[in-house]
């Protein structure tokens, strides 16, 4: 292999016996009575080859000047070329007294590295070549860079469909629309006191927990000092929850644990409707585009679903997919409902009297219109899971209570209990499949080698399947 502008090199094999390591070589080729000279070189090898034969790898013997001989002509000659090169390096040059020798030629350029030549196209093409390099940094990763950033960013981010992110939030700018951010859960919980206990006093900043679940603990904490006097049993105390979030909109039962005992205190809970304002994660993507999309359907004078639909969902954590609207009149002529679903949770009746004042008693409801807020209708069912493992006996009690636990959680969370899972959930107008929570257990929980469910497939109409009870029970194959 010759290079122009390094040393040529290759293998050649010779049969011999004789260390050739570090002798010089010749190679001629022509004809008996024309040879010339076409490699002159050295062995930097030799290895052994098969049937006595050697293989040797040689390197072309050349010389490197001391520095690089930049220089530019135009319309040059071979002849021109080799005179400034003897100029400048002493050197001598013999040019054959061929045409080509003083054939003139339309640029030559050289940096020492390659040659330019022929109308400037480049004869030293390796692509680790320094033009080459220079060509890939300076032209072809921008040019890739502006192409992902075109095809990925500019144009995905052109259309409601596909935009994200800030670019999704100034379609939404557009429309009147702001990202909602994220908001914690308020609500009350009851304290209980101890028998006998007189007035107890509950500090603010008192914390309630729930279990461990999914391995997260969630906490709520008073918002102010409360009194439960005496000759009462209980008492209602506002709270917070520690974190924004949806994940706090728990059902009732959920949370129930004091890490710190407080004083005339037996127990607490959370009952139903407690959940006063339902938390809620910052808005993602998705909702926001569903609200974008909804105000185009607001063009015109008339009260629409969708006029509705996007002032529900300003106003209260939900998105548009959430609010579900029953039009045949059912307090008579001009009525309707709109029913609210939470992902987790069960909506109070606080929260919906919250809703409807915004509505009707606020003045944004159309002329003649009577529109109620209401929370979504639930049917309850009773569910045995029977889960199956390979051998009872391998499983400490602390692991079957573990699994048990959390195989409950996760079908809890979809019955819309809990928010800890990624399980499909259950849903108005809809079948929900047993199958398919039975292939989500199975992903997530490996040692379930088979599980069966009391319960066929629930279909549902203007409702919620809710869980009037769980059981989960553990046997062998």
């Amino acid at each position: 292999m010759l290079e122009l502008s390094a040393a040529g090199w290759g293998f050649i094999t010779v049969k011999t016996d004789a260390d050739y390591a570090g002798k010089l070589v010749r190679l001629d080729a022509g004809y008996p009575e024309l040879l010339l000279r076409y490699f002159t070189g050295y062995v930097e090898r030799a290895q052994p080859s098969a049937n006595g034969f050697q293989r040797l790898l040689v390197w072309e013997l050349t010389g490197v000047f001391e520095k690089p001989w930049p220089c530019s002509f135009q319309h040059p000659t071979l002849r021109t070329i080799t005179d400034y090169l003897q100029k400048e390096s002493g050197l001598t040059f013999d040019v054959p007294a061929s045409g080509y020798a003083d054939k003139p030629i339309p640029h030559f350029t050289h940096n020492g590295t390659g040659y330019l030549a022929d109308e400037g196209l480049i004869t030293n093409t390796s692509r680790m070549s320094p033009f080459w390099r220079l060509i890939t940094i300076t032209v072809i990763k921008p040019v890739l860079w502006l192409k992902e950033a075109l095809v990925n960013v500019v144009m995905r981010n052109m259309y409601l469909a596909t935009a994200s992110g800030v670019w999704l939030d100034m379609f939404a700018w557009g429309v009147n629309l702001k990202r909602k951010p994220a908001t914690a859960a308020s609500g009350v919980i009851r304290f209980y006191k101890t028998a006998g206990a007189p007035v107890v006093t509950v500090p603010k900043g008192t914390v309630i927990q729930t279990e461990r679940i999914a391995g997260v603990i969630y906490s709520v904490s008073t918002t102010e000092a409360a009194e439960i006097p005496a000759g009462t049993q209980s008492g209602l105390i506002p709270v917070t929850a520690d974190a924004p979030g949806g994940a706090h909109n728990l059902a009732p039962g959920y949370f129930r644990i004091l890490p710190v005992a407080v004083a005339g205190v037996e127990r607490v809970q959370n009952e139903d409707d407690w959940l006063t304002t339902p938390g809620g994660d910052a808005e993602s993507d998705n909702d926001l585009r569903d609200r974008c999309r909804n105000q185009y359907n607001l063009v015109g004078n008339y009260h629409t679903d969708a006029v509705y639909a996007g002032m529900i969902a300003g106003i209260v954590g939900l998105s548009i997919d959430r609010i579900f609207f029953l039009h045949d009149a059912p307090r008579g002529p001009g009525t309707a409902n709109a029913y609210l679903l939470l992902d987790s949770g069960v909506i109070s009746q606080p929260f919906i009297d919250k809703v409807n004042d915004y509505v009707t008693n606020q003045g944004h409801h159309g002329h003649g219109d009577d529109m109620q807020c209401m929370p979504m209708p639930e049917t309850h069912h009773d569910l045995v899971l029977t889960l199956f493992v390979d051998n009872i006996a391998n499983f400490t009690a602390e692991q079957l209570e573990k699994l048990k636990k959390e195989t409950g959680d996760m079908v809890r969370c979809a019955f819309r209990e809990n928010s800890f899972y990624d399980v499909k959930q259950t849903w108005p107008y809809s079948r929900f499949s047993f199958s398919n929570l039975g292939r989500e257990l199975h992903r997530a929980f490996p040692d379930i080698q088979s599980l069966t469910f009391s319960l066929a497939d629930i279909i549902s109409e203007l409702s919620v399947p809710r869980l009037k009870s769980l059981s989960v029970v553990v046997k062998n194959v």
